[in-house]
This record gives C-alpha cells, structure tokens and sequence, in this order.
C-alpha cells in the first residue's frame, strides 16, 4: 500500500492532503443550527470532497470529536 502513495503515475502527485476543520474545533466556529451531528459532518464533509472534484477518498477522524459533538 505504501508504494501507492509513493509511486504517481504519469508523473502526477501521488496523493493529495485535505484537512477540512471540524465544525467548533480550531479555527471553525461551532454549527448553529440544532442537530448538527455526525451524519451531517459526514454529509458536509462529503459534498466538499466532492466539490474538489474527488470521486475517491479516504478519511481519517478521532473518535473522541463525535463524542464531544453529542
């Protein structure tokens, strides 16, 4: 697997690093609308992957965020 992220084909990047803020932590400020939970991090985090024009992607969370979130 290692290879794979090492290794671009065509002599392209052979990965690339988003790191969306989560919603409250750092530098975003917390969501105001009642509700806003997991499945809708999830959701929002999705459509701006999306948006980059990504059609694969891998994501890498803690799980402690979605227990503060509650």
């Amino acid at each position: 697997m290692s290879s794979c992220l090492l290794t671009a084909k065509h002599g392209e990047q052979a990965f690339h690093v988003v790191v969306p803020s989560l919603p409250g932590f750092g530098f975003s400020s917390a969501p105001t609308k009642p509700g806003f939970g997991v499945a809708e991090v999830a959701r929002t985090f999705n459509e701006l992957m999306l948006s980059l024009g990504y059609t694969q992607y891998v994501a890498q969370g803690d799980v402690t965020y979605f227990n503060e979130l509650k």
